[in-house]
């Protein structure tokens, strides 16, 4: 299935949203990663991928809360791998603190678990950030 095709209705019909891409860097998840950015710009929408994006010198966790603070939407690719990575949970972190914070609920957070069954166990805080939201699974 094309990576677009995992992404909501009212995201695929929407113009001009900003979305945030939350990925690890290594394989399958970087090509996953690049596919989704791909896809939102050529629908015209703003994509940004921190491995992509982030310019030598630039302050990393700056420029990642002020990426967050603007995005709609904020799309978890979601492996074995990036489930325990300290930088993912906290951009899951930081993004569900702006949702609460936010009279417009944003941003929205997209969970695609990549090869990453549904009933595999999450560590305790993204189970806690990401219960109740719906998550799509990537093969």
């Amino acid at each position: 299935m094309p990576a677009y095709q995992i992404l909501p209705t009212r995201l695929q019909a929407a113009s001009n949203k900003k979305v945030f891409i939350s990925y690890r860097a290594q394989q399958p998840e970087i090509t996953l990663a690049r596919e989704f950015y791909q896809a939102l710009t050529a629908a015209g929408h703003e994509a940004f991928m921190a491995g992509e994006s982030i310019r030598l010198g630039e302050q990393w966790p700056n420029r990642i809360d002020a990426e967050l603070k603007r995005c709609d939407y904020l799309l978890l690719l979601l492996s074995e791998k990036s489930a325990a990575s300290e930088m993912v949970t906290e951009e899951v972190r930081r993004a569900k603190e702006l949702r609460d914070l936010r009279q417009d609920s944003k941003p929205a957070i997209l969970p695609v678990r990549v090869n990453f069954p549904l009933n595999s166990l999450l560590n305790y805080n993204l189970r806690g950030y990401l219960d109740r939201i719906q998550q799509r699974e990537w093969r």
